[in-house]
């Protein structure tokens, strides 16, 4: 959240995982407005690519109106 405060557009994590450390890329898309049972938000769209081709690939809609909390996430 306080990466996409200072207006980031890649971001690389080191994240401790079962005992085991992961690296997180998360690129940012784009802005676009976002309908949820909340009503309509304009959001940043970001994704995460996994290394291997055949993992799935998360992306995250994030609110710069509630300090860029995740509103909306899809795998």
């Amino acid at each position: 959240m306080s990466d996409l405060a200072d207006e980031k557009d890649t971001f690389n994590y080191r994240i401790a995982d079962g005992g085991k450390i992961k690296q997180y890329f998360i690129t940012k898309i784009s802005q676009e407005t976002i309908t949820t049972p909340l009503g309509k938000i304009e959001a940043i769209k970001l994704t995460r690519e996994r290394n291997r081709p055949k993992d799935r690939k998360t992306t995250l809609w994030c609110a710069p109106s509630l300090n860029y909390l995740p509103v909306m996430l899809e795998h």
